[in-house]
């Protein structure tokens, strides 16, 4: 402590920091949260703290000045680690316009013209581990408020408890709809709609495993949740509804917030992969002993650089493989289950973080990937390289529309649909790429339109307006259609949080029911 009291009395940030990284002592101490965005801070991974950060202030987190001083020193450090791309640098300066005066603005724009930002009068004292150290000591007040020593009070539903416990929540019944899975998008009412899962914090992920038993849930403070979804039968042999059960909740399971979660299928239906903004793809493999659950760790998978924020299990041609996509450098990639896992192939073909990836057919040889340059692009497995891409520039006056997700058509072998930042629903065929067949305008979101799931011909959207949205498809592939359009509308149920961004919908895998996740909650619509 004396040795690390004298380096941060000297200035010495790097020291300090060096040292405290080594020993495991710091001066004071820190909730666990606040540790980790300190730490993503310190080590110079300002965007993923930032991305960290961004959905706890919709939840009421206020960090007042600290945007500014967080995009500063970003710009800063782009500036001093050699960063060529003018454009690119520009971009990242645009954002500070609205956060500081015009005299401090142009300060910020003369420094494009340095050879190094202290030459300027202004910063002459800055250093990268000293701006770290700023933007720290500025979020500090406003985390330790948020996250309280001691970390998050135990936040489960009012409708669930652990399976230690005696209580159960019956949510609805859905054991006598049809399950040929070739299913018209149902009418789900909005009194149907029943709470499974309030974590206390942002939720980013959800998964059904195929049997539609079990739900796994990946949430901003860490954690991986897993929910049992059961129908028990009562004493005249008739289920009685559908009751939802906490098995597992597993604190800490990634070093940052979980972003994706899938199972595995086939004879890995156990099997469960995870990643998040701490840049490591995990493999568990759940295990269940006279009612108790686990995860028996199988796999870590390093070599992303930023956020994963997708994964996806390969099947037929593609069976074993393991595709993984995110930010950083942009690229995919797929790790060969069977062989280790310790090569992966790289697709590289993106220039922005990459949000979604999945199979792109029935085959398993191609992979869909949509990404926030505004590309879609359609990969062949075979040879790691694109098929074609998919880019929405024209039909959005060649302003920049990230996509958010991609999935094949189901009517069709050569159509894809893609969800944008704008809310449209676009459909594009893979052999005619310069434009897409039809933006399906029967239905747009009002905000970012985050996710797609097909399940038959019911189609389901998600979205930052509060919605989700479910549609039926038709036609063919000269004519398709979404119709039949209506909205589950978050801001109707009642038990909810005040916040009603919903960032993934997913049909039940066999019957008729949708999971939908918000910022603070798990949704059954049924």
């Amino acid at each position: 402590c004396a040795c690390l009291e004298l380096c941060q009395s000297r200035g010495w940030h790097s020291a300090a920091w060096a040292l405290e990284s080594a020993s495991g002592v710091a001066l004071r101490e820190y909730s666990e949260e606040a540790a980790f965005v300190r730490s993503l801070i310190m080590e110079g991974r300002l965007a993923e703290a930032m991305a960290f950060i961004e959905p706890l202030e919709e939840s009421g987190l206020s960090i007042n000045d600290s945007h500014f001083l967080m995009r500063r020193q970003h710009f800063f450090e782009r500036l001093v680690g050699g960063e060529t791309d003018t454009e690119s640098l520009v971009a990242s300066l645009e954002p500070l316009e609205a956060l500081c005066s015009p005299e401090e603005f142009k300060d910020l724009c003369f420094c494009l013209t340095l050879p190094s930002v202290i030459e300027h009068p202004r910063f002459q004292e800055w250093s990268v581990h000293g701006g770290r150290v700023e933007v720290v000591d500025s979020l500090l007040p406003a985390l330790d408020a948020y996250f309280p020593m001691g970390g998050l009070e135990e936040a489960t539903s009012p409708t669930i408890k652990s399976n230690q416990g005696s209580e159960e929540q019956v949510v609805s019944s859905w054991s006598n709809l049809p399950n040929d899975g070739q299913i018209d998008a149902p009418l789900l009412r909005q009194s149907d709609a029943v709470v499974i899962l309030s974590p206390g914090c942002p939720v980013r992920t959800a998964a059904w495993q195929p049997s539609g038993n079990l739900v796994a849930v990946g949430t901003n403070d860490r954690c991986l949740h897993i929910t049992r979804m059961t129908t028990p039968d009562d004493d005249d042999g008739n289920g009685r509804g559908v009751v939802a059960t906490s098995v597992l909740v597993a604190r800490d399971y990634h070093a940052g917030s979980v972003y994706a979660a899938e199972w595995g299928e086939g004879d890995h239906t156990n099997t469960l992969a995870t990643a998040g903004n701490d840049k490591v793809v995990r493999l568990a493999r759940l295990e269940e002993d006279g009612g108790t659950f686990r995860l028996q760790p199988n796999l870590n998978l390093t070599g992303h650089d930023g956020t994963v924020r997708d994964v996806a299990f390969g099947a037929h041609a593609s069976k074993g493989k393991l595709l993984s996509c995110g930010a950083g450098d942009c690229h995919l990639r797929v790790w060969d289950l069977e062989e280790g896992a310790s090569n992966p192939a790289i697709l590289k073909g993106h220039s922005a973080a990459v949000w979604s990836c999945c199979l792109g057919d029935s085959s398993g040889q191609s992979i869909l990937s949509a990404s926030q340059d505004g590309t879609v692009n359609v990969w062949d497995l075979r040879t790691s390289e694109t098929a074609c891409s998919l880019d929405n520039h024209q039909v959005s006056a060649g302003q920049l529309d990230p996509a958010c997700d991609a999935a094949p058509w189901p009517l069709s072998p050569f159509l894809v649909a893609a969800t944008y930042s704008s809310g449209s629903l676009l459909l594009w065929d893979v052999r005619k790429v310069n434009l897409p067949v039809a933006p399906l305008l029967s239905f747009q979101h009002s905000k970012e339109c985050r996710s797609l799931h097909f399940k038959g011909r019911g189609l389901v959207t998600s979205s930052m307006d509060g919605t989700a949205a479910v549609h039926t498809v038709s036609g063919s592939d000269v004519s398709p259609l979404v119709q039949d359009s209506y909205s589950l509308d978050h801001s109707l149920i009642a038990s909810h949080n005040t916040q009603h961004r919903v960032v993934l919908a997913r049909w039940h895998p066999t019957d008729h029911a949708i999971l939908t996740c918000t910022d603070s909650a798990v949704v059954l619509w049924t």
